[in-house]
Parts: structure tokens; sequence; C-alpha cells
């Protein structure tokens, strides 16, 4: 008499765009130890085979989102459906940022920096800094996807780190300002009645 059939694949993954998941493997034990496999994916609440998909060990396909797998086994005592896995492939991180660089006039306020985030797990985490003197400062309070610098009337390069489960991502923003125009009369004149003074001029500089 043999032993009814029992096939393990594994357990739910989640992975990264630049991660190729880890193969699902079945394990089936009983009847007369020799198996038949039939892979399945689970596309709009029904199940299909793979086509080509018959060995133990099965490759998910880079799909992304979260897919569903089983595997259909056959023996000569019977024919058994695997539980199913998960397995959760995020797009790639994509970021659209604004204000990146700016060249403002002198003692003009700096407009807002902001990022827009999509792809990987979902969940961002930001992380404001300005160089100075070679050095990333970082801005301890500010950690959404928006900054308002302060004007400092020279060039000044900032960035935002993101955080994600699937890496970083680092953006950088570039304010420059126009210089400060200073005008120069000239000298001053004494001249007596009934006489013409010398024409004015205006230096800019």
């Amino acid at each position: 008499v043999y032993d009814s059939v029992i096939v393990e694949i594994g357990s739910d993954q989640i992975v990264c765009d630049n991660t190729i998941p880890e193969d699902l493997i079945a394990n089936a034990s009983g009847g007369d130890g020799a198996y038949t496999y039939q892979w399945q994916i689970l596309t709009e609440n029904i199940w299909s085979d793979i086509e080509g998909a018959v060995n133990p060990n099965y490759t998910p396909e880079t799909i992304y989102g979260e897919n569903f797998y089983r595997t259909l086994v056959n023996n000569l005592c019977s024919s058994i459906v695997s539980d199913s896995v998960s397995v959760i492939i995020h797009e790639p991180l994509v970021v659209e940022a604004f204000g990146t660089n700016q060249n403002i006039c002198f003692d003009f306020p700096v407009e807002t920096f902001s990022v827009n985030v999509s792809g990987g797990d979902g969940n961002y985490t930001y992380q404001w800094q300005k160089e100075l003197n070679g050095t990333w400062v970082t801005f301890p309070f500010d950690t959404l996807s928006t900054f308002q610098p302060i004007a400092l009337n020279q060039y000044t390069l900032y960035r935002v780190v993101i955080g994600n489960v699937c890496g970083d991502q680092i953006v950088e923003f570039a304010v420059d300002f126009y210089e400060e125009i200073e005008l120069i009369l000239t000298s001053d004149q004494v001249i007596c009645n009934q006489s013409v003074g010398d024409t004015l001029f205006v230096e800019s500089s």
C-alpha cells in the first residue's frame, strides 16, 4: 500500500525589480515515487497552466505586483494540488523632482523643492541635506517629500536621500543667485547760479 502523496513548494517571497525570485521547488513524497508536475499561475481568479513548466523546480517570471503559484502533481496513485505561494515583485523606483536647478535674483525667495516617488514597496523616507565645505549636513526635522530652503544669496547645493526597501535614491538641487545690483552716482557738484552742472552718470555693477 502506497502512502498518500504530499507536496510542498516553499514559502512566499517579496523581491525588488533587480532581484530574480528564488526557484519554487516541489518536494513530493508518497505514492510510488514517480511524479509529473504542472505549475500554474492564478490569473483573474482562474488557475492556468504555465507552458513548459513541468519540472519540480520553477523560476517565476518578472511580473510586477503580487502573483500566486501552485503545482499539480500526478502520480500512479492520485493527483494532488499543492498549496499556493505568493511572489511579490516590486516595480523600479521612479523619482520626479521639482525645483532642482534654480537661478534667482538677490534676496528673492527660493522655490520649494519637492519629489514625487513611485515604485518599490510604496513606503519612503526622506532625508534633506545641504553641502557645507565638502560635507553633507542633514536637516533632522525635514522628513517630508517637500523642503523649503532659506535664501543664502550664494550658490548652494542640496540633496534628498529617498529611502526604500529596494534601495536609496539621491536627487540633488542647486540654487544660484544673480549678484546684487549696485548703483553708483558720479561725485557731488557745487555750481553757481545760472551755471550748468556736469551730466550725472549712474554706474551699475
